[in-house]
């Protein structure tokens, strides 16, 4: 089933995994690349660079180099369930 996300952006994979760590780790500050993201959802890095700018873009999250920070995690949930 490979190739499949790399059409569609992988919004609602990435809002899950980033809440999962935000979880696992007790921290809305998460040290991850996008390349990390890309393997651990099964999805292309570059439709995941795409979907982290839309959502830095939307005010959801603050891309650094290596790291993200969750801003608004109940926009995250409304990803998971939208798109």
């Amino acid at each position: 089933v490979t190739g499949v996300q790399t059409c569609a952006l992988p919004i609602s994979e990435i809002a899950a995994f980033l809440l999962d760590e935000a979880a696992d780790t007790g921290s809305d500050e998460l040290a991850l690349t996008q390349e990390a993201i890309a393997r651990s959802i099964g999805s292309a890095r570059e439709a995941v660079s795409r979907s982290l700018k839309k959502m830095n873009k939307d005010g959801s999250i603050q891309i650094s180099r290596g790291s993200i920070r969750i801003l608004d995690k109940r926009r995250l949930y409304e990803m998971m369930n939208t798109f």
